[in-house]
This record gives C-alpha cells, structure tokens and sequence, in this order.
C-alpha cells in the first residue's frame, strides 16, 4: 500500500509577511517499510498576466479585418527547494514519521493577489519521488503573503480630503440655479476593516429633482504586457442615497464605506500587476446621470494611523485570530501559531489584526490541497486530495474597529476593461 503525506504547518492560517520563516513538517505515514528515492519541498513565488486586444485594419480595397492577440508576461521573484530525505539505499521505518522544515521568505517581494487578468502566486509543493513501489507523490499548497505597508510613515494618511463642484443645467430657453456640491473625507489612508468617513452638502438650484446619490469604494488593477496594458476596474462597496423629490438640500454626516479585505496599495516588487483604489462621488438628477462626479484617491496599508484607535485596547489573541480554513482550532505552539505582523509591535495601542478572505473574483486558483490542515493527498486515488479541493482565495490583514453597521460588499462587481496603448 502506497504512503501517504500530509503537510503540518506550525502557523495554520498560512499568512506570512516578508522576511518571516515558513516552518512545519512534513509527515509520511505508511505500514510497512518503504524505499524512496527523494522526499523534497519547494517555495516559489511568481506572477503571471494574460489578456487579449484586438484591432481592425482595412485595406486597399476597403475590406475590414480584426486580428486578436493574447499579450503575457511572467514574473519570478524565489524559487528553492530542499531535500528531506534523499538515501534510495536506506528504508523509511513504518509509521507516521516527521521530517522538518524552514524556508526564509525574501523581503522584496510582492503580496498574493488573484485577478480577472493576471495573479501573484506563492506556494510550497512537496514531492515524494518513488523507487516503482508507488506512484510518485505530489502535493501542491498555496499561502498567502501580505505586504507591509504602515500608514504612520505616509505623510498623506491623515490629511483629509475635500473637494467642490458647481454645476449649471441650462438650454437655449431658460437658465436654473446651479447644484452645489462639496464633499468632505475624513482622511487619504485606511486599513482593511476601517471605514471612509463620508460628509456631504448638496444644495440643489436646479429645476430638476435629485435621483440618487451614491458613493463607491473602487479598485483598478492595472495588467501589463507587450507594452500593452489591461485596466480592470471592480466595486468593492458602495451607499446609495435614495431619491430626494421635495428637498433642495441635502446632507451626509459621517457616512460610512468599510474596506474590505483586500491587498494593501500599490503593488510593491511587481512589474506587470498595479493596483490603485478610489472613493468616488456621484449625484445624478432627472435625466442626468451622473450630474457631478468626484474621484478621491485611495491609500490601503496594512498598519493604520495610531490616532484610529484612541484607546488603548488590545484583545486576546484567540479571539483576534481565526481558525484554520476549515476548521479547527488554531496550533500555540511555540513557534506562535499565528501571523505575527512585523513592526506592529511599536504601536501598542493598535490591536492586532484578524486575517480575512479576499472577496470572490471572477478567477481563482485551484489547490490540490484545500484550505484546511493537515493537507493531505492519496496516491490511490489517482492524485486527488482527501478533502474536497477548494478554490484559494488570498487572506488579508483586517482590524475590528467594533462597527456594527455592515458594508455592503460587492464580490467581483462588473468590471470596465479598457486597452491601452
């Protein structure tokens, strides 16, 4: 009977930061006996785009032809591998047995990211190289990496942000008032779990009535490749206000649009994926939509300004780390069991963070192993994990801010692609 293997993690939730040891173990368990040549595990970290354009050309007799083309690129920012055991001569005992392992992630390198177009990837794989007693043994494991972004160094995190705009609705009959509009945010830089503060005057001159007014929280990922570029832009949240019909002046206080858990900005260490983020304002009247339009742009970190939390309150750390993906309650072992965030440590009135999935996007990718732990893969079963396999999905760093309002998140939203040359 062939072995199997599973991979223990000493930090479960599988969120590391640069410059941090990935540790575990990784066990193969079998009755009797066996002969192998190789037990490895490898690290590696790679980010690849793809996407298509077309164009149409027409020629001398006027006839018109679209060619398409796919554009690519790839990134690759470590890759090593390491022997655990490597003797085809000696005979692994029976039994479930342990063997060791560390891997040092680099410092410059850029945070998991899953795209419509393109992805950041860092995973292990471990490989189980047999003498023809078995079948060779694969197994495949994604983690995620966060990038470490503190807002208390970016000089524009606390500055806040306003902006105002007059519009006037004339034709060649008649002239109305003009609709007034200032928007205030109470700053530029925010961590996931953190709320944009919204204050708002409208003041409506015109003849014609406010339908609506909304803000959205939006991303745009930025895909490069062949000097070609792919923009995908996706609503992560959003407030609408609805329709005002008698009032000519309206006010927001303090409204709120949450961050979701989603990649710090921009994409550090990678040259063929960006990401930006931006609040942006719309009030619409009568058959004019939008009638005025604000973009605010957006800074998410990973640590937050210290004037966010005034008071000095840390929870306990099992209530402030999830389980395992997939259930299970969390290792204390020595080595922690948690994704300890560095520099954190300076800002004692700063919590520590919860680790929360990305929103769904439109393409993932496929785990052999799945989410939870221990990660196991039967080679009887032609390769295919012992748990149903799952789709990976990055975690973030996100923070309590013990707001019981609920945002209203989008999933992947309807993206605007556009090419540009």
């Amino acid at each position: 009977m062939a072995p199997r293997i599973a991979l223990l993690m000493d930090q479960p939730t599988l969120v590391y930061f640069p410059g941090q040891t990935i540790t575990g173990h990784v066990q193969v368990q079998h009755k009797s006996k066996i002969k192998c040549k190789t037990l490895s595990i490898g690290f590696i970290g790679t980010a690849a785009v793809s996407f298509s354009t077309s164009e149409t050309t027409r020629d001398h007799n006027g006839k018109h032809t679209t060619h398409h083309r796919t554009h690519s690129a790839q990134e690759r920012y470590y890759e090593s591998q390491m022997q655990l055991w490597a003797d085809p001569s000696q005979e692994m005992a029976p039994g479930p047995t342990k063997y060791p392992f560390s891997f040092l992630l680099p410092i410059n390198i850029p945070p998991s990211f899953v795209g419509a177009h393109g992805k950041v990837m860092h995973e292990m794989t471990i490989k189980l190289e047999s003498t023809k007693m078995f079948k060779d043994i694969k197994l495949t494991q994604p983690y995620s990496v966060n990038s470490l972004v503190d807002l208390n160094l970016n000089p524009t995190a606390r500055m806040t942000q306003q902006q105002h705009q007059e519009k006037a609705l004339c034709c060649w009959c008649c002239k109305s008032g003009p609709l007034s509009v200032m928007v205030h945010l109470n700053k530029t830089g925010y961590v996931p779990g953190e709320s944009i503060l919204i204050d708002a005057e409208i003041e409506n001159n015109t003849k014609s009535k406010i339908t609506a007014c909304r803000a959205k929280l939006r991303m745009n990922v930025c895909y490069k490749a062949d000097l070609r570029m792919q923009i995908e832009s996706r609503t992560l949240s959003k407030i609408t206000k609805p329709q005002v019909t008698e009032v000519s002046e309206l006010s927001w206080n303090s409204e709120k649009i949450q961050i979701p858990p989603t990649p710090a900005s921009p994409l550090p260490f990678c040259n063929i994926i960006d990401i930006e983020y931006q609040m942006k304002f719309f009030v619409s009247l009568q058959g004019i939509n939008p009638a005025v339009e604000m973009t605010f742009p957006i800074t998410v970190g990973t640590i937050p300004t210290v004037d966010a939390f005034p008071v000095a309150t840390i929870p306990s750390m099992a209530m402030n780390f999830p389980y395992p993906p997939g259930g299970g309650q969390p290792s204390t072992s020595a080595a922690g069991g948690f994704a300890t965030m560095p520099g954190l440590e300076q800002y004692p009135q700063i919590p520590p963070p919860t680790y929360q999935q990305a929103m769904a996007t439109s393409d993932h990718v496929q785990s052999s192993g799945g989410q939870s732990a221990p990660y196991k893969v039967d080679p009887e079963d032609n390769m295919a994990p012992s748990a149903p396999p799952a789709n990976f999905t990055p975690y973030y760093v996100s923070y309590n801010f013990q707001d019981t309002s609920q945002p209203q998140y989008l999933g992947a939203g309807e993206p605007e692609k556009k090419n540009l040359p």
